[in-house]
């Protein structure tokens, strides 16, 4: 709502511009779950396609297994001996290899099983086995397996071990500190205490030159300093105030400065006076960091 407020009162280009970055940002945030739930639908589609696949395919074949005599020869459960054996040799012939040059594999398992029929019809034992056990060789049991890798039947506990140990310590624990580092973010990714600061500040003084006071001190930045740049940061403060462009003493913090803060105050400020100086190379990576994060602070700083 303020950023709408803020764009509907101010028309200049820059401001429609930092309008547009702020809207294309808030869609980029907004598509991140969902292009996260497209790759979860997607994944659960391929599989679900996958499993009805398999279904598929194994119906296919148990109907090609399912063993009825009188089908694969053509008559019916009351048909004699004579209809029996007229039927073999008509199917004898109409699945014969030598008769199928294009489909030869198929024509001889089919031709198998007219064989394996005719057999059925015309043998006592065979027959009594099927109308028993529903195939001519007499009972089978069924038994029911889920095939495995051999490092699975080899390691199984060990797996076992390693997958209880992801999905159960592993998952949650990365869930839980992912959590941890969101809650303590505002909508926009700008951390809450740099929000609570910034309101603090400017509450306080309107100062302008306390605003590059305020962005520098952004917890963001926070464990950034590192003793080996204080040698350049002197340099670099020297120079700044060699030129009358900024004194590092004369900055004034309405709390406890931090050695980060200090270090981002100066070299932010070398880089909006332009000094003649070219920034030590130890600093630049510093100055990377502030500018890179010069939008989403910035506009948080506004909104405060």
């Amino acid at each position: 709502m303020e950023k709408q407020r803020l764009a509907s009162y101010c028309a200049c280009a820059e401001c429609q511009r930092k309008k547009l970055r702020l809207e294309t940002s808030a869609k980029t945030q907004r598509a991140r779950p969902a292009r996260a739930l497209n790759a979860v639908v997607l994944i659960l589609s391929v599989t679900l396609a996958w499993l009805v696949f398999r279904i598929l395919a194994a119906q296919q074949r148990e109907q090609e297994a399912r063993f009825d005599p009188f089908e694969l020869l053509g008559v019916s459960s009351s048909a004699s001996k004579a209809e029996i054996r007229a039927a073999f040799r008509k199917q004898s012939l109409l699945h014969h290899p030598d008769k199928n040059p294009d489909n030869p594999e198929r024509a001889e398992r089919r031709f198998v099983r007219v064989a394996q029929a005719y057999k059925t019809l015309t043998d006592e034992t065979a027959m009594e086995n099927y109308r028993k056990y529903g195939n001519p060789d007499g009972y089978r049991g069924t038994q029911y397996g889920v095939a495995l890798p051999k490092l699975v039947r080899s390691h199984g506990r060990v797996l076992l071990l390693l997958y209880l140990a992801v999905i159960g310590v592993a998952f949650p624990v990365a869930v839980g500190a992912w959590w941890r580092a969101q809650r303590h973010k505002m909508s926009s990714s700008v951390l809450a205490a740099t929000y609570r600061m910034y309101i603090f500040t400017l509450a306080r003084t309107a100062l302008v030159r306390n605003l590059m006071v305020a962005y520098t001190a952004s917890f963001e930045f926070a464990n950034s300093f590192h003793p080996g740049r204080m040698p350049a940061l002197i340099f670099t403060a020297q120079a700044l105030k060699r030129t009358d462009r900024f004194d590092i003493k004369k900055a004034r913090y309405l709390f406890p400065s931090e050695d980060w803060m200090t270090q981002g105050l100066i070299v932010l400020h070398a880089y909006t006076s332009r000094i003649p100086e070219e920034l030590p190379l130890e600093l630049q990576p510093v100055r990377a960091a502030l500018l890179e994060k010069a939008d989403m602070l910035g506009t948080a700083l506004i909104d405060s």
